[in-house]
């Protein structure tokens, strides 16, 4: 028993230590412009939660230009029609 004992003592000192170095060195987060061109985005969500989203978006407003553009055409072809 007293081996075991030593054992887990040996083993639960170099975690103490750890976790003392690591208390007085908080992590860090800095907050910087990209330094390649890409976009930056900050977001909670995951990555592909706002490009689903933004996919949504774009096909919406395309059915909503080509309905326009067919709601146009109508509309000419019915008030210039010989």
């Amino acid at each position: 028993m007293d081996e075991w004992e030593r054992a887990r003592e040996a083993a639960e000192t170099p975690i103490d230590e750890h976790t003392a170095t690591t208390a007085m060195n908080p992590d860090v987060d800095v907050l910087m412009k990209p330094e390649m061109t890409h976009p930056f985005t900050l977001s909670t969500e995951s990555l592909g939660e706002p490009a689903r989203v933004y996919l949504w978006k774009a096909l919406v407003g395309l059915f909503l230009f080509i309905d326009g553009v067919v709601a146009l055409g109508v509309t000419l072809t019915a008030r210039f029609a010989s």
